[in-house]
């Protein structure tokens, strides 16, 4: 069943968009974006890098630079995660695809890391950094000198914080790829930072994550938003909207066995 979203949500829909395309994995961790501005793009910086980083993998196959700021997790962590489900194993409590997938996780996290294009940075990502475990986006700036950058940011409810320090630095950015959570019970923090993204970048697409629920307002309650710059990039818009989402060839769900949410723009 596809959800209608009303009216007044009308500062979300997204602008049709010159050659749109599927990066990173087929289900999590894949994402949807512009050709042009991905072309473009000399540095990912990558908030949140999870147990899923096929977008982090494949910008270094090209041979571009990844920079990961993600606190949670290590070459040790995934490894007690892999030791923890062979224990599991013995209480029934896990299978051996459940290990499979761990050690796949390992592996894959541990060639990354031996490449030289991949610097994964564990500190935590916020707005106002009160120690040296902490970073934002001005002191990360500073340090670089890329001018083309792509960030891919999911750290789960954090997103909010960082909002206007993305818009501030609109001028360094091509591409957004921003997961907003919990958007039901942040429905203020939402509207304010989508309004404030669109000053000076163009939504171009939408992905709602079916690791939650759709809110009743047609909403998925975990949305991923695909943004590009406003000023580098507004010759490649379309003159019409895209009001109806998932798009077929493009989108995948989330979670592989989960149906995709269904969701559709009144106009």
């Amino acid at each position: 069943m596809t959800k209608k979203i009303p009216k007044s949500y009308k500062y979300l829909i997204p602008h049709s968009f010159d050659k749109l395309i599927r990066v990173g994995g087929q289900f999590d961790g894949g994402y949807v974006v512009a050709q042009k501005p991905l072309d473009e793009t000399d540095l990912l910086i990558s908030f949140g890098l999870g147990e899923t980083f096929d977008l982090e993998i494949e910008f270094v196959n090209k041979t571009k630079p990844v920079h990961v700021y993600d606190h949670t997790v290590s070459k040790k962590v995934f490894l007690f995660r892999l030791l923890k489900q062979i224990r599991r194993l013995f209480h029934f409590k896990s299978n051996f695809n459940s290990i499979y997938k761990k050690y796949c996780t390992l592996k894959k996290y541990r060639l990354l890391n031996k490449s030289l294009k991949f610097k994964h940075h564990q500190i935590k990502i916020t707005d106002n950094p009160t120690n040296p475990k902490e970073i934002n986006i001005d002191n990360i700036l500073k340090k670089i000198d890329h001018k083309n950058i792509f960030f891919s940011i999911d750290i789960e409810g954090d997103e909010y914080k960082i909002i206007k320090d993305l818009n501030y630095f609109h001028d360094r950015i091509n591409i957004i790829v921003l997961e907003f959570h919990d958007i039901e019970k942040n429905t203020y923090n939402f509207e304010k930072a989508i309004n404030l993204l669109n000053e000076n970048f163009l939504i171009i697409h939408l992905h709602g994550n079916n690791c939650s629920y759709i809110c009743e307002n047609g909403i998925p309650n975990v949305m991923e938003v695909t943004l590009v710059n406003k000023k580098k990039y507004s010759h490649l818009k379309q003159n019409s909207v895209i009001t109806r989402f998932p798009i077929e060839g493009l989108d995948q769900p989330n979670y592989q066995f989960v149906p995709d949410h269904k969701f559709e723009f009144e106009i």
